[in-house]
């Protein structure tokens, strides 16, 4: 001890026990009697093993708050007498989604998650305090949410020349920057005569322009000389 304080560092039981009284002594440093200081009785479980994952459901939104439902298992298939913490993340990401610690009875409900990307993704349910114990797997749906915003993917269309076409692809995208889904664009300022929208080999003044998948492939043309023009592309909604 040093200063009257001693720590004991690593101390592990190697052994399930149904109650253990731990003990400790002080003792005078020029030899003689101890005499005890403090006892704690511990409780010893076996150690977590496994985890049981309930099923997910088949499907979901990005973003959309999701749980999990896990029980924390020992090496006998028993409930863990377990307190630990459950994370959630996506398969191959270092970023844990959520965090929920057991009850104590090897229960844990792990809320709000939300998954940022779309497609089939694998869930990784694991605990973080026992790297050893297997991680479980659980695959799911993800479709993109809502439109948030409309993307031109273009690096640059500021420059254009009066009368020549110009091609141009926007994209709608979701909160997480997925690509979403979306009816309709629409195109504005239109100035009848001044800016039009070319389907094809035929002409058409600009307005809502049709999409698939939530992409729009356009041919834009600006048929006279304008010193600032502010193209907007705005999304056409589905009513609700």
């Amino acid at each position: 001890a040093a200063g009257g304080v001693a720590q004991f560092k690593g101390i592990s039981v190697d052994r399930e026990v149904e109650r253990l009284r731990v003990v400790v002594r002080a003792c005078n440093a020029q030899g003689g009697s101890c005499f005890q200081v403090q006892s704690i009785a511990l409780l010893v479980y076996p150690p977590a093993a496994s985890l049981l994952v309930a099923p997910l459901p088949p499907s979901a939104i990005a973003g959309d708050p999701l749980f999990i439902e896990v029980h924390i298992k020992d090496g006998a298939g028993a409930g863990a007498q377990s307190a630990a913490a459950v994370g959630v993340r996506v398969l191959g990401s270092p970023a844990t989604l959520a965090m929920a610690r057991a009850d104590g009875l090897g229960f844990a409900n792990v809320t709000a998650i939300q998954i940022p990307r779309t497609g089939n993704v694998t869930l990784e349910i694991f605990l973080p305090a026992f790297p050893s114990v297997p991680t479980v797997l659980r695959s799911i749906i993800v479709g993109a949410g809502a439109v948030a915003r409309i993307a031109v993917v273009e690096a640059s269309v500021d420059f254009q020349v009066a009368g020549v076409a110009f091609n141009v692809t926007v994209v709608a995208r979701d909160r997480f920057d997925n690509p979403t889904p979306l009816a309709a664009l629409s195109i504005l300022p239109a100035p009848a005569g001044d800016f039009l929208l070319l389907a094809g080999a035929s002409n058409q003044v600009a307005g809502a322009v049709a999409m698939e998948g939530g992409v729009a492939l356009l041919t834009l043309r600006i048929d006279k000389a304008i010193p600032a023009l502010r193209i907007l592309f705005s999304a056409v909604l589905a009513p609700a």
